[in-house]
C-alpha cells in the first residue's frame, strides 16, 4: 500500500510543489493534486506509475489554496467519477472559485495564468464534505481526518495509522539492529536544504551506532556531493550500476568484525536466531566432551552429538533428524 511522491516541477523548479499518490487494492488517490498549470506534469508522473487520470478514484484536499487544489476541476472535468473530499469551509469555493480567484488576481495579475493554470469549478455533486472526525476507506487503508486549521481555516490532515505503525516497526527494528545502513539520495541537489535536512536527521538516528553512510544514485551526479555523515563510514553506491557495491559489502564485513577481502563469508552470525542455535551446539558438544572421559556409553555419547547437530541442520537444512536417527541407530541398540 504504497504512498508515492509525485513531484510536478512548478513552474520549472523540481521539488518546489508535488502531490502525492495513495494506492490500496486498486484505488488510486492524490492528496492535493497541485495547480493548475502542472497538470501536464501530473499526467507524466502517473504514466510513470502505469496509470493515468481515468484510473484515479479520489481527490483529498489538504486546503483550497491554488498550489494545492487548482487542478482539481480539470480533473473531475477530465474524470467525472472522481469523488473530491475537502472541509466545509472550502467547499464552496471549490464549487465557485470566482472569489478565492478574484483576490489571487489582485496578487499575482497577469502571472497568474503562466504560475498557477486554470482553476475549473468541481461540480457540487463531486464533493464529499469534511467536517474532521471522518474515517476515509481507502481500498484497503483507513484514513482518519483530523480539522488541523491555522495554515488555512478549512486546513485537514489525513492521518495512516498504519503507515505510522510502519514507521513504529523501522525505530524498533533500528534500536534492535546491529549494524546500520543509512541510505541517502546521492542525486539531492546541494541547494535542497530541504533534503539535507532529513539527511542530516536520518543520520543523527544513529549517532554512536554501529553504522555505514550509504550515499547511493552517484550514477546521477556529476561531483561528490555534500554528506551529512555525522562522523561515520560514507560508501557511494550506484544500485543501478553496481558501482561501489563491493566496497560497501567489505566495509560490513570489517565493521562486523570479518575479513571482507579474503573471507567473504566469514563467521561472524548476524540473525539472533542462529546465534541462539549455534550456542545450542556448541553446549551439546560440550556436554559429549564431558562424558567421553567419564566412560558414558557411545551410543549416548551420539545421542549428544546428534543434539549438536539438530540445531545446525535449523540454520543449513542439509541434515535431516532422520538422517541422524538412522545413523545411530544403524549400529547400536540402546538397552542391548
Amino acid at each position: 500500500m504504497p504512498t508515492v511522491p509525485l513531484d510536478l516541477a512548478w513552474a520549472g523548479h523540481p521539488r518546489s510543489i508535488a502531490s502525492a499518490l495513495l494506492r490500496s487494492e486498486g484505488f488510486n488517490a492524490l492528496v492535493d493534486p497541485g495547480p493548475g498549470s502542472t497538470v501536464g506534469t501530473l499526467r507524466e508522473q502517473l504514466e510513470r506509475q502505469e496509470l493515468s487520470v481515468s484510473d484515479l478514484n479520489a481527490i483529498l484536499l489538504t486546503h483550497i489554496h491554488l498550489d494545492h487544489a487548482g487542478a482539481t476541476g480539470s480533473l473531475v472535468k477530465e474524470n467525472p467519477r472522481l469523488r473530491v473530499f475537502v472541509h466545509s469551509r472550502g467547499a464552496m469555493h471549490m464549487a465557485d472559485p470566482s472569489r478565492l480567484l478574484s483576490s489571487a488576481s489582485r496578487l499575482y495579475g497577469e502571472e497568474m495564468q503562466r504560475l498557477y493554470g486554470d482553476f475549473l469549478p468541481v461540480p457540487r455533486a463531486n464533493l464529499h464534505i469534511l467536517e474532521g472526525g471522518e474515517v476515509l476507506s481507502l481500498g484497503s487503508r483507513q484514513l482518519q481526518v483530523l480539522y488541523t486549521p491555522g495554515h488555512a481555516s478549512h486546513h485537514v490532515t489525513y492521518f495512516d495509522e498504519a503507515e505510522s505503525i510502519g514507521v513504529r516497526k523501522s525505530l524498533e527494528a533500528l534500536a534492535d539492529a546491529d549494524i546500520v545502513l543509512v541510505v541517502l539520495d546521492a542525486s539531492h541537489p546541494v541547494t535542497d536544504a530541504a533534503a539535507r535536512r532529513r539527511d542530516t536527521e536520518l543520520v543523527s538516528l544513529v549517532a554512536r551506532r554501529l553504522a555505514i553512510v550509504v550515499q547511493n544514485k552517484i550514477d546521477a551526479i556529476a561531483s561528490a556531493p555534500l554528506v551529512p555523515d555525522g562522523g561515520l563510514p560514507v560508501v557511494m553506491t550506484s544500485a543501478l550500476t553496481g558501482q561501489g557495491i563491493d566496497y560497501l559489502r567489505s566495509t560490513i564485513l570489517r565493521l562486523a568484525g570479518g575479513d571482507g577481502s579474503s573471507q567473504p563469508e566469514s563467521g561472524f552470525l548476524t540473525n539472533v536466531r542462529h546465534q541462539k542455535l549455534v550456542q545450542d551446539s556448541i553446549a551439546a558438544l560440550d556436554a559429549a566432551a564431558i562424558a567421553v572421559p567419564h566412560k558414558t556409553p557411545h551410543e549416548m555419547i551420539l545421542l549428544d552429538l546428534y543434539n549438536a547437530l539438530r540445531p545446525l541442520d535449523e540454520i543449513t537444512g542439509a541434515t535431516t533428524a532422520d538422517d541422524i536417527l538412522n545413523l545411530i541407530f544403524s549400529s547400536f541398540c540402546i538397552g542391548k
